[in-house]
């Protein structure tokens, strides 16, 4: 059987890394660029965040105008479904409605039952 040390310090940090020193996000590598959005777009998102009793006519079709070219785009630019959701979307609409043929069957059976029943 193994002694441990007491006095042993194991460390699984980064080589040549400081104790309590942060390195910045440009030491990491990270890219710090700028992002790029057009002033529309900026205008857009600081519209979202107002109220709607907060908003003049102006800024309100600005936005309205917004949302509607980035709906049109989005619906003008969707792909068409690939062959795999097609199938799914079959089989998924088979089986709802056989489940849904047992479910009506059994609400039948249990009107039925129960005018019979009373009568």
């Amino acid at each position: 059987m193994h002694k441990i040390d007491q006095n042993f310090l194991e460390h699984f940090g980064i080589l040549g890394m400081k104790w309590g020193v942060r390195r910045s996000r440009k030491q990491l590598g990270y890219d710090d660029a700028p992002e790029k959005h057009s002033s529309d777009y900026k205008t857009a998102t600081s519209l979202k965040g107002k109220r709607l009793s907060e908003m003049s006519n102006k800024e309100l079709m600005q936005l309205n105008q917004r949302l509607q070219l980035e709906q049109s785009y989005s619906t003008l630019t969707r792909r068409p479904p690939s062959v795999g959701k097609k199938i799914l979307d079959k089989v998924l609409e088979g089986i709802g409605n056989r489940v849904l043929k047992i479910a009506l069957k059994e609400a039948e059976n249990a009107v039925r039952n129960k005018l019979l029943g009373a009568s």
